[in-house]
């Protein structure tokens, strides 16, 4: 869940470096990202994480788990977004949920 939080992040400060809007591509909605995004991925069905080699979580390649992820970004203002990432997942018939939220602010 954390890593999905910290693609968003570097989306916007890849922004700032590029001299875009803090925000671009950044809008309302529910996403799914991956550790090489550059931008986000539309939610498609929430499909299952795939786990590479060096321990990273994708959708292209590696070993299939029984994760999905999900990111919500909400705008709270101009200067202010608030983000959800939550990964859920099945285990012996019963479902499991874990949900890290972090706001992203245009403090430059």
């Amino acid at each position: 869940a954390q890593e999905g939080i910290e693609v968003v992040r570097n989306i916007r400060d890849t922004n700032w470096l590029e001299t875009e809007a803090w925000n671009n591509g950044l809008a309302s909605g529910d996403w799914r990202v991956q550790y090489n995004s550059s931008a986000l991925l539309a939610l498609s069905g929430n499909a299952l994480l795939k786990i590479e080699s060096d321990g990273t979580y994708s959708y292209d390649s590696g070993a299939d788990t029984f994760f999905r992820r999900e990111i919500s970004i909400s705008n709270v203002s101009a200067y202010e977004i608030k983000v959800v990432s939550e990964v859920t997942w099945e285990e012996k018939g019963r479902s499991f949920v874990i949900s890290v939220e972090n706001r992203l602010y245009d403090w430059k």
